[in-house]
């Protein structure tokens, strides 16, 4: 798995819903050509690396320092999963600054490395998106789920963690390949 992740960083915009794999998930409802699927994560803490973002194209240095490194990271929640996070975005500019970690779920901060930090993620509800194929048109992903299904979906982004969920689904540069875009949403203000 360290091999493969060492390779998604050299290329990955950064920015799971399996109902087996987390709870409550809901029907999707239809936008356009996205089906997301809403689920309800528990509060979760990840280990792992942080960093501020003001160029997205510095987000792969973050995942190779965590590649580097990730056997230090210990009671994992399950070995086979990873993710991150952005947060913290910048009120002024929206998304063009952000602070983001990188890491593995786990059940205790009891030991965390040299180096590394780790992140409460609070329980609330997502809509969760599949890219499916390389991740050379993530930021298509992105640029759909932003433009075409958020304007229409009732609902608005949160501002609180939004997440990538990559587990062994996940075969960079495979068609197969498949990870998870987790946007953090409540109910658009009524007018």
């Amino acid at each position: 798995m360290k091999k493969i992740f060492v390779l998604i960083l050299v290329s990955i915009f950064i920015f799971s819903c399996n109902c087996g794999l987390k709870k409550d998930c809901e029907t999707p409802q239809k936008v356009g050509n996205f089906a997301p699927k809403y689920v309800t994560l528990d509060d979760m803490t990840l280990i792992g690396i942080e960093k501020r973002i003001d160029n997205p194209m510095t987000i792969p240095q973050v995942w190779r320092e965590l590649s580097n490194r990730e056997d230090e990271i210990i009671n994992l929640a399950n070995p086979e999963e990873f993710w991150s996070a952005a947060y913290d975005y910048d009120q002024k500019t929206g998304f063009s600054e952000f602070s983001i970690i990188v890491g593995r779920e786990v059940n205790s901060t009891d030991e965390i490395p040299e180096g590394m930090t780790y992140r409460n993620i609070p329980g609330r509800k997502y809509a969760v998106f599949s890219h499916r194929g390389p991740l050379d048109n993530l930021g298509e992903t992105y640029n759909a789920i932003y433009t075409e299904w958020l304007p229409k979906s009732g609902y608005e982004h949160d501002m609180s963690d939004e997440l990538e969920f990559y587990d062994n689904r996940f075969k960079y540069g495979e068609p197969d390949s498949e990870m998870f875009i987790y946007v953090p949403i409540k109910q658009a203000d009524q007018l």
